[in-house]
C-alpha cells in the first residue's frame, strides 16, 4: 500500500538499490523485479507522496523496457495516470458500484442488508469495491452491527488521513533522505524555524535527489568553502565547467573533477596538468579514462587504447567494465581497426545490461550500431539503430532517441532509401525538439539536405546552410565540416573546401571529397583526374562510399576507352552486391536495380556484334524492365542520353492539361525552367508534330527560324525527339548545346530517339503496373467483401443450426438464453420475434431479474443488424456525465480524464444495436440529449464542434412503469414514445412456474461447466421447493440459489435444505457458506502441509486474507 511511508524504498532495498533518489533506485530495481518476472501490485496510488510517484513511473519505464514483470497500479488519480501511460502502462477506468453491485457483494459475503443499507453503504463508501467488500466481510462477521456504523466506518475509511508533521522533524528528513525521498525532506527541512548549517546541507542532498542542481548549488554557496568538491561536481552536470574549474579541490577528487571540466572545454593542456597532479596525491588508475578521452580528442589513437586498457584493468563493477569496453572501442575505431572496435563495443553492452540500469543501455547499443556500419553490416547496424531509438523512447531519453534515428536515417540516405529516410526523418525531429538539444535539429537538416540532393537541390542547399549555421553555434566542428562539404557537392565545387585537406583527413571526409573533384572531373571532360579521384575515394572503409567510387571509376574507364574498363565494371559491380547483400530484403532489390550491370563474359564479340552504343542501349532496356521505380529509370535514360552525344543540357518534358510538365533535367536549375531559358518552342513542336528535330547551327537554320527562343537564347546546337507510346506521343527529349555547333549528328539521332522509345516503353510499363495495381487492389476489396458476407452467412447458418438442436431438445429458445414453454413467455418471444426484422424501437418491460437484456440480444440475433455490434449500458448505473461520455462519447481534452478521444455508444455500434437497460432512471438532461439523437438520426461527442450521423436500432429496457413516470412528470413524453415502437412484457417467474423444470434443468447444465462447480441433480422434493417459492427476484435469483446450493451439497443430488429456501433461509444460506468456506480452507491447508503461504497461494488469496479464514473458523 502506497499509504505505507518507505515502502517503495523497501521493495527497491530488497533488490539491492539502497543509494539514490527512488527514483533511481525503483529504475535500478526494475530490470531485476523482471527476470525473476515479479508482479507487483501499488495499491492507494492516490496517497502516494511525489517521490514515490517519480519512483512508480520509472519502475513502469523498466519493466515496459525488458518486457517482463508486471506492475498493477490501483487508485492513480488523472496526473499520475498520464504519466503512466506516456511510460507505456494501459489505463482502465473502473467505475463505482452500483446498489445493485453492493448488494451482491454483500450477499456473496454472506451479510444481510436491507434495501436503506444497500443505498447509504454504496453513497457512503462512493461505490468503491475494496470498501464495500472489506465492510461486507466484517459485517458477515458480525452481524449485530448497527447501520449507523457500517455507514460511519465507511466515511471514516474513505477520510483523507490528516498530513502530520513528526515532532522530530530533523530526523525524519534523514530518513527521507535514506529512502530516496528528496521531496519528503525538503517538505520537513521547511518546517524548521531556525535552520543549522547541517540543516543546510541537508537541503542541499534532497535538491540534488530531486534533480534541482542549481538550487542545491545556490544553498552549498551560503556555506563555508568546505563543499568545493560537490559545488564542483554540480556545476559541471549543469554545463558550468569554468566554475568547476575554480570550486575544485587540490584533492584526487578535485583533480578528476577539474580535468573532466578542462576535456569538456577543449583544454588540453590543462587536462594534463590536472591528470598528473591527481596521479601524484591518488590512483593513477582514477585517471586512465580521462586521459583515453583526452588523447580520443586529440585523434590519438593509439594513447586513447593504451589508456582505457589501463581503465579496463581496473575496473570492478559492471558500469565501470562497461564504461572502459566503449572506450576501447572508440580508440579503436579512431585507428581503422572496426573488427575489434565492434568486439569492445559489443563487451561494453554485456556490461552494461549486467549492470541492470537500463538508462545505460541506448548509447552503448548506438556503439555497437555504429561499429556494423563502419564493418559494411548495414542490415544489422539497421536493427540496431531501431532498437535504440525504440528503448530511448521508452525511457524517455529524447536525446538519444534522436542520435540513433539520425544516424538510421543518414544510413538509408546512403542506400538510395530516400521515402524510407523521410519516415524516420520525420520521428527524429520529433525527438531532436524534444530533448531542446540543437545539435540534433541541425543533424535532421544535414540529412534531409542529403536526401533532398537529387530532388530539390534549392531546398537541400538552404537546408545544408541551415545546418552549418547550427554546427557552428554548438561548437561542433566535425559536422560544420560535414555541412560545408555537402554544400560543395551541390554546388559542384571542390575550391569551397580549399584550404581543409588536413581537417578533412582527420574527420574521416577525404574518400567523399576525391569523390567530388571526381565527378565534377568527369562533368569537365577530364577523365584521367577523375579516373585518379575516384579510384582515391573507392580506397574508403565506407562500403557505400566505395561501390559509388568503384561505379564512377567504371563509368570513366569506359569513356575513356580504357583497356581495363570491363574489369573495373566487374569490380563495380562486385561492391554493389557486396553493400546489397548486408541490406535486409526490399532495400537490397532496389539497391541493386540502381548498381553497374556485370560485364559480360565475353565483352569482345559482344562489342563487335552490338558497339558501344548498343550495350549500353541493351543495359538501359533491362533496367527499364526490372527497375520498380518510373523516376530513376527516366534519370537514367537521360543520363544515358547526354553521356552518349555530350550534350551540355537535357531535359524530358510531358504534356499536361495545363502546360507541359518537366519530368527530369539536367544541367538546367528551377529559375531556369520556370522561366524558359531553352527552346520550349522547338520541343512543343515535337511534341504536336511526332517528329524529331536536328539542327547543327539553330541559329540559321530556316526550319527554325519562327522560334523566337533560339535566337533569343543563341542557341547552336539542338536534338529532339518524340517520346511515344502505343498509338501516341506521351513527350519530348531535348537536348542542346549553346556552345558547340554541329554537336549532333545523325548516329546520334538514332541513338537518342531509340533511347526514346526506351523512355517510352518505361511510361508505358509505369501506366501498365498502376493500373494493375489499382485492379488488383479493387479485386482486393471486392474479395474482402466477398470475405466478410461469407462470415456472416456462416453465422447465420450457425445460429439456425443452434436453433434447430434446440428445438429437437425442446428448449425453445435457449440458444439465446431464453428458455420455457409457458403461453407468457412464448407470447413475449413472439412479439419479440415479429418485431426483429424492423428498425422499430423496442421497449422491454418486467422486473428485475426477468431476462430483459436477453430479450434484446435476441431482438438484434432475428433481426437485418445481427452481423453489427450490440453493445448496453446501464442507464441507473452511471453517473451524469461518465453516462454521457459513454452514450455520446467525448473528443480528447473535453474535461478532466479525457486522455483520448472515446467514440461513444452510438457511433460504435454503427450497423448494429444500442441496448439501454433501466432507461426509466436516465436523468432529465439525458433525456432530452437521448430524444435529439433519435429524431435527428444524430451525435455530438462531447466537446466535439459538430455533430455525425448514426445508425442504429434503440432496444430500452425498464422495471418501471413508464407511463406512470411520464404522468407524474418524472419521464419526458415524447422520448417515451420515440422509445415504444413496440412493447415486449416479460412474466415474473411466480407467472410461469410450470417453466421451472427446464429452467432449473438448463442452469444446472450451464453452472456445471462454471470454474469450480460440478454436475448435480435436483431431487423431486427440492424441485418441489422450486415451484413452491414465490421467486421475487425471477430467474435471476433462480440461478443464484441453484450456484449457492450447487457449492454447499455434499450428495451428488440436491435436497431442499442445500436450496436455503425456507422461512429462515437468509440465515440457512450464512451458515452453509460458512460451512463451505470452513471445509475449503481446511482442505488446502492439508494439501500444503499446513504451510499457510502455499495454501493461500492455491485459493488465489493473499496472506492476510487466510489468517483471518484461519482465526474466524478456529482452524489454529
Amino acid at each position: 500500500s502506497l499509504a505505507s511511508p518507505g515502502a517503495l524504498a523497501r521493495l527497491a532495498g530488497l533488490y539491492g538499490a539502497d543509494s539514490g533518489s527512488l527514483e533511481a533506485r525503483l529504475a535500478s530495481a526494475a530490470p531485476q523485479l523482471a527476470a525473476e518476472s515479479v508482479t507487483i501490485v501499488l495499491d492507494d496510488a492516490d496517497r502516494a507522496s511525489d517521490d514515490a510517484r517519480a519512483g512508480i513511473v520509472a519502475l513502469a519505464r523498466g519493466l515496459a523496457v525488458t518486457g517482463a514483470g508486471s506492475l498493477a497500479v490501483i487508485g492513480s488519480d488523472e496526473a499520475l495516470t498520464s504519466r503512466l501511460e506516456a511510460a507505456g502502462a494501459e489505463a482502465t477506468a473502473i467505475p463505482p458500484l452500483s446498489s445493485e453491485d453492493v448488494r451482491g457483494l454483500l450477499e456473496d459475503a454472506g451479510a444481510r442488508a436491507s434495501r436503506s443499507l444497500v443505498d447509504a453503504l454504496r453513497e457512503a463508501s462512493a461505490g468503491r469495491a475494496g470498501v464495500v467488500a472489506s465492510l461486507a466481510a466484517a459485517l458477515a462477521d458480525d452481524p449485530r452491527r448497527s447501520d449507523a456504523e457500517v455507514v460511519a466506518e465507511a466515511r471514516q475509511r474513505l477520510a483523507p488521513r490528516p498530513s502530520e508533521i513528526p515532532r522530530d522533524a530533523r530526523a525524519a528528513a534523514i530518513a527521507a533522505l535514506d529512502a530516496g525521498e528528496g521531496r519528503r525532506a525538503l517538505a520537513l527541512l521547511d518546517t524548521l524555524d531556525d535552520p543549522t548549517e547541517a540543516d543546510l546541507v541537508q537541503r542541499a542532498s534532497a535538491l540534488e535527489l530531486i534533480g534541482q542542481l542549481a538550487d542545491a548549488l545556490d544553498v552549498l554557496g551560503t556555506l563555508a568553502p568546505a563543499h568545493g568538491n560537490w559545488r564542483a561536481r554540480l556545476a559541471a552536470k549543469l554545463g558550468r565547467y569554468e566554475d568547476a574549474l575554480r570550486l575544485a579541490a587540490d584533492d584526487e577528487e578535485g583533480c578528476a573533477l577539474a580535468a573532466s571540466a578542462a576535456l569538456s572545454l577543449g583544454r588540453l593542456d590543462e587536462v594534463e596538468t590536472r591528470v598528473r597532479r591527481g596521479e601524484e596525491i591518488g590512483e593513477a588508475a582514477r585517471f586512465a579514462s580521462i586521459r583515453s578521452d583526452a588523447s580520443l580528442r586529440a585523434g590519438d589513437a593509439a594513447a586513447a587504447a593504451a589508456h582505457a586498457q589501463v581503465a579496463r584493468d581496473a575496473a570492478q563493477t559492471p558500469r565501470q567494465i562497461a564504461e572502459a569496453e566503449s572506450r576501447l572501442g572508440s580508440a579503436l575505431s579512431l585507428g581503422r581497426e572496426p573488427e575489434r572496435a565492434r568486439a569492445h563495443h559489443v563487451a561494453a553492452l554485456e556490461a552494461a545490461e549486467a549492470a541492470g540500469e537500463p538508462s545505460m543501455l541506448p548509447a552503448y547499443i548506438v556503439n555497437v550500431a555504429t561499429a556494423h556500419h563502419a564493418l559494411g553490416e548495414l542490415g544489422a547496424a539497421m536493427a540496431r539503430y531501431e532498437e535504440a531509438a525504440r528503448l530511448s523512447e521508452r525511457l524517455g531519453r529524447t536525446a538519444m532517441a534522436a542520435v540513433a534515428l539520425t544516424n538510421l536515417a543518414g544510413l538509408l540516405v546512403s542506400v538510395g532509401a530516400r521515402a524510407e529516410a523521410e519516415a524516420v526523418l520525420g520521428a527524429a525531429r520529433e525527438a531532436a525538439e524534444a530533448s531542446g538539444a540543437a545539435i540534433y535539429r541541425s543533424q535532421c537538416a544535414l540529412i534531409d539536405a542529403e536526401r533532398l540532393s537529387n530532388e530539390d537541390r534549392a531546398r537541400a542547399e538552404a537546408l545544408a546552410r541551415d545546418a552549418a549555421s547550427g554546427f557552428e553555434a554548438c561548437g561542433a566542428s566535425r559536422q560544420v565540416l560535414e555541412a560545408r562539404l555537402l554544400l560543395a557537392e551541390l554546388s559542384g565545387d571542390p575550391e569551397a573546401m580549399a584550404g581543409q585537406g588536413d581537417a578533412l583527413r582527420a574527420s574521416g571526409l577525404e574518400a567523399r571529397f576525391a569523390l567530388l573533384q571526381a565527378e565534377v572531373a568527369r562533368r569537365e571532360g577530364a577523365l584521367d583526374a577523375a579516373l585518379s579521384s575516384s579510384l582515391r575515394a573507392a580506397e574508403s572503409a565506407d562500403s557505400t562510399l566505395r561501390a559509388r567510387a568503384l561505379s564512377l571509376a567504371a563509368e570513366v574507364a569506359r569513356r575513356h576507352g580504357d583497356p581495363d574498363a570491363a574489369a573495373r565494371a566487374a569490380a563495380a559491380r562486385e561492391a554493389a552486391e557486396e553493400v546489397a547483400s548486408a541490406l535486409p530484403p526490399g532495400l537490397r532489390e532496389r539497391y541493386l536495380a540502381g548498381a553497374p550491370e556485370p560485364p559480360s563474359p565475353t565483352p569482345e564479340p559482344a562489342a563487335r556484334r552490338l558497339g558501344e552504343g548498343g550495350r549500353r542501349l541493351l543495359s538501359l532496356v533491362r533496367r527499364v524492365l526490372l527497375e520498380g521505380d518510373e523516376r530513376r529509370v527516366l534519370e537514367a535514360a537521360v543520363d544515358e542520353a547526354v553521356a552518349s552525344t555530350r550534350a551540355e543540357r537535357a531535359f524530358l518534358l510531358r504534356p499536361q492539361d495545363a502546360g507541359e510538365e518537366v519530368l527530369v533535367a539536367r544541367n538546367l536549375d528551377r529559375d531556369t525552367i520556370r522561366s524558359g531559358r531553352f527552346s520550349r518552342s522547338v520541343a512543343e513542336r515535337v511534341l504536336a508534330s511526332g517528329e524529331p528535330v536536328l539542327t547543327e547551327m539553330a541559329t540559321a537554320d530556316p526550319s527554325l527560324a519562327g522560334a523566337r527562343s533560339v535566337a533569343d537564347l543563341g542557341l547552336r546546337s539542338i536534338l529532339c525527339v518524340p517520346i511515344r507510346s502505343p498509338g501516341r506521343v506521351v513527350g519530348a527529349l531535348y537536348l542542346d548545346h549553346r556552345f558547340e555547333t554541329a554537336r549532333f549528328d545523325g548516329e546520334d539521332l538514332e541513338l537518342v530517339g531509340a533511347i526514346g522509345d526506351v523512355i517510352g516503353m518505361a511510361l508505358e510499363n509505369a501506366r501498365l503496373h498502376r493500373e494493375a495495381r489499382a485492379r488488383a487492389g479493387a479485386l482486393e476489396r471486392v474479395n474482402e467483401e466477398i470475405r466478410e458476407e461469407n462470415v456472416r452467412a456462416a453465422m447465420r447458418l450457425e445460429r439456425l443450426e443452434q436453433r434447430l438442436a434446440a428445438d429437437e431438445r425442446g428448449e425453445g429458445e435457449a440458444e439465446a438464453g431464453i428458455v420455457g414453454t409457458s403461453r407468457p413467455i412464448r407470447r413475449a418471444i413472439g412479439v419479440a420475434r415479429r418485431v426483429a426484422p424492423s428498425d422499430l424501437s423496442v421497449l422491454v418491460e418486467g422486473e428485475s431479474g426477468t431476462g430483459k437484456e436477453l430479450f434484446a440480444r435476441f431482438v438484434h440475433a432475428e433481426s437485418h443488424r445481427s452481423d453489427g455490434p450490440f453493445l448496453a449500458v446501464n442507464c441507473g448505473a452511471l453517473p451524469e456525465n461518465l453516462l454521457e461520455s459513454e452514450l455520446f462519447g467525448h473528443v480528447r481534452g473535453a474535461f478532466t480524464g479525457a486522455h483520448r478521444d472515446h467514440p461513444g455508444l452510438f457511433r460504435s455500434a454503427r450497423g448494429g444495436t444500442v441496448f439501454l437497460d433501466e432507461v426509466g432512471d436516465m436523468p432529465p438532461r439525458m433525456q432530452t440529449r437521448l430524444l435529439r439523437v433519435l429524431q435527428e438520426r444524430e451525435v455530438r461527442a462531447v466537446g466535439a464542434e459538430r455533430e455525425e450521423p448514426v445508425d442504429v436500432r434503440v432496444v430500452a429496457a425498464t422495471n418501471r412503469d413508464l407511463a406512470a413516470a411520464v404522468e407524474e412528470g418524472a419521464f419526458r413524453e415524447d422520448l417515451f414514445y420515440r422509445l415504444v415502437g413496440v412493447r415486449v412484457a416479460l412474466p415474473p417467474l411466480r407467472e410461469r412456474q410450470s417453466d421451472i423444470p427446464l429452467l432449473a434443468a438448463h442452469a444446472l447444465e450451464r453452472i456445471a461447466s462454471e470454474p469450480g462447480m460440478r454436475a448435480v441433480t435436483l431431487s423431486k422434493a427440492a424441485l418441489a421447493t422450486l415451484l413452491l417459492h414465490p421467486w421475487p427476484g425471477n430467474v435471476r435469483e433462480l440461478w443464484q440459489t441453484l450456484r449457492r446450493a450447487v457449492l454447499v451439497a455434499e450428495g451428488d443430488a440436491l435436497e431442499p435444505e442445500d436450496l436455503a429456501l425456507g422461512v429462515d433461509g437468509a440465515l440457512d444460506r450464512r451458515a452453509a457458506l460458512r460451512r463451505f468456506d470452513r471445509r475449503l480452507v481446511e482442505e488446502a491447508l492439508r494439501a500444503a502441509d499446513g504451510n499457510r503461504t502455499a495454501a493461500a497461494r492455491a485459493l488465489g488469496v493473499s496472506r492476510m486474507t487466510i489468517h483471518r479464514w484461519i482465526k474466524r473458523y478456529d482452524l489454529g
